[in-house]
């Protein structure tokens, strides 16, 4: 079975999530057509409490504008339709962590504390879900650059890389590339800005949408695509996701120069 998978999903208006949806199943559906399945991961903050709300919807009439919602025990998502048309809706979490990276922790709906080590979150819980540490704009940089390699030579459990649906197409990021020449040779790369890297690993697509007016048109547009080869259920995807070096497949485009900068300006003036 082929999925389509947006890793990195954020609904800072409930009342929105129908919209949300609707985008999700176009960018999806264009971007990896022969797919028989579409999954979102909700990685809720404190900002965003889209998996506690959609228990609370579906504890009452289950119905948000068209979509209807209904969760499915057995298979661990919540299985959103409306018509022909259906979304399998996975929980996440997104730590702040203490070295001021984020750590995504996808198939976890459980309430985390910011500002834990991220070696700490990793070794805890990369058994149980699967983490990513998502690119974002300036946090792999400087000192936090070097938190992060650290991180990569020396935590004990697996983890992932996130690429962001919001990098403009002119912003390299020497970690990705870095990780394909290990992948490769399977020695360690050096690089000036980053230092030695020891470890080769994967890198997974997130549309991850700003808290800004337009940004919902994005989600689904960024992403992995992947086969599983039996049943659909949330563990199965996990465990896809923990070596998608074996069978997946990002897709997406970067942000063009004019709607970085307009993305950029919304922030600074919201």
């Amino acid at each position: 079975m082929q999925i389509a998978c947006d890793t990195h999903v954020h609904c800072y208006q409930f009342e929105q999530l129908p919209q949300l949806l609707d985008h999700a199943m176009k960018n999806l559906n264009q971007h990896v057509p022969n797919a028989e399945a579409h999954v979102l991961f909700f990685t809720d903050g404190f900002v965003d409490r889209t998996w506690l709300k959609l228990q609370d919807l579906i504890s009452g009439e289950g119905v948000s504008g068209s979509w209807s919602f209904v969760m499915n025990d057995s298979t661990g998502f919540v299985e959103a339709s409306n018509a022909d048309k259906k979304l399998y809706l996975a929980p996440a979490r997104q730590v702040n962590t203490a070295g001021r990276l984020e750590m995504l922790l996808l198939g976890c709906d459980q309430e985390l504390e910011d500002k834990q080590p991220a070696n700490q979150l990793i070794d805890q819980y990369g058994d149980d879900y699967v983490l990513i540490s998502p690119w974002g704009v300036g946090k792999w940089l400087g000192k936090r650059g070097r938190v992060l390699v650290d991180i990569i030579n020396h935590a004990k459990k697996p983890f992932a890389l996130g690429d962001n649906g919001g990098r403009p197409f002119f912003w390299p990021v020497p970690h990705f590339k870095f990780m394909q020449k290990l992948l490769k040779s399977g020695q360690s790369v050096k690089g000036e800005q980053v230092g030695i890297i020891k470890r080769a690993l994967p890198v997974l697509n997130g549309s991850d949408p700003l808290p800004i007016a337009g940004e919902l048109s994005r989600i689904g547009s960024y992403g992995v695509s992947f086969e599983i080869s039996n049943e659909l259920s949330l563990a199965n995807v996990l465990n896809v996701l923990r070596a998608p070096e074996q069978s997946a497949n990002n897709f997406g485009k970067p942000l063009g120069l004019f709607q970085f900068g307009v993305a950029r300006l919304k922030m600074i003036l919201r």
